[in-house]
């Protein structure tokens, strides 16, 4: 059973990640068990999940999709999502960030209003998925700020901070921009995958970590390597049962992906089944990139537990080809 939020209020989980990093997956796994609704990047709500051209996991257009048609509906029944766009516009990119920073301080009205615009989101979404718990994958430190100042607007907000090795982080990277045609042999390339993961965790750590009772940090390799031991902190953290997707996991069952119009393409796939365990050192990636990753993030990699010798990742989880 979900414990009760304060005063009623509807609870979200926002999953502070970089990207490449297992967010689409912790959220598939957290939403399997009753009475939580995992959105996906909820920051893409109205553009371009409202709009033609992206395909919810349920299969229909996002545009024409039952569940956010209706919450759509709801929303805009007495709110305007041209100003949701806006207020995302303005507060919730990374090169926002000082702004947002600066209307937190100062309790700006404009971010107020932003704020109460994404609460009645959150609401409507959690009303209509008939789920006290909602969690948003977006993974920007702005809307996390946002999200801080909509607990006035009747949200309890967590945050769950999920780290991955910088390394898979960057294999995963390569792996993505390769198929597009991009270099990503080169020491550079690694070096820039170094300072993003670099200042996401460090944004997401300085801002964030002292929020006590909100805040918890995971590794993405602990979920691997021990899911039962890393759902039990996320049950403490969240005041939630996670007996049903613990159930899945030793069970071997498959994890259904239902409406998540946003985040990595396994959710095209309609399921997914997860599968514990470690691959070997990363020594898929050059060992020049790996040494660039270390000499710009190594600092902050071994404050999360990471060894500079022997890195290594999580195995991914195992999906269906996603339908054409």
């Amino acid at each position: 059973m979900i414990s009760a939020s304060p005063s009623g209020r509807t609870t979200v989980v926002q999953v502070l990640s970089s990207p490449h990093s297992g967010s689409t997956i912790l959220g598939v796994i957290l939403g399997s068990a009753p009475g939580i609704f995992y959105g996906g990047e909820m920051d893409r709500v109205p553009v371009p999940i409202w709009h033609p051209g992206l395909v919810c996991s349920c299969g229909e257009p996002t545009s024409s999709c039952v569940f956010w048609g209706s919450v759509r509906a709801r929303f805009e029944s007495a709110h305007d999502s041209v100003r949701l766009e806006r207020g995302q516009e303005r507060f919730e990119p990374w090169g926002s960030l000082l702004r947002v920073v600066a209307a937190t301080l100062v309790h700006g009205d404009a971010l107020r209003s932003h704020a109460r615009e994404t609460a009645t989101l959150i609401r409507e979404v959690s009303q209509r998925a008939s789920s006290p718990l909602v969690v948003d994958s977006s993974k920007f430190a702005g809307r996390a700020l946002v999200y801080a100042a909509a607990q006035s607007e009747g949200l309890d907000v967590r945050y769950l901070h999920l780290i991955r090795d910088g390394r898979a982080v960057l294999n995963s990277r390569k792996a993505r921009w390769s198929a597009a045609g991009v270099d990503t042999e080169s020491v550079r390339f690694a070096t820039r995958s170094a300072v993003r993961w670099l200042i996401a965790n460090l944004t997401f750590s300085l801002l964030f970590s002292w929020r006590r009772g909100k805040y918890l940090r995971l590794r993405h390799e602990d979920l691997i390597r021990d899911p039962e031991g890393t759902l039990g902190r996320l049950e403490r953290f969240l005041g939630v049962s996670l007996a049903t997707p613990m159930a899945k996991i030793r069970e071997g069952s498959a994890f259904p992906v239902v409406h998540v119009p946003a985040g990595n393409r396994f959710r095209l796939a309609g399921e997914v089944r997860f599968r514990r365990g470690a691959t070997s050192a990363l020594t898929t990636v050059p060992m020049a990139q790996r040494r660039a990753f270390w000499r710009v993030a190594g600092g902050l990699a071994r404050f999360y537990g990471y060894e500079e010798k022997s890195p290594s990742e999580g195995t991914p989880p195992t999906v269906a080809p996603p339908p054409q």
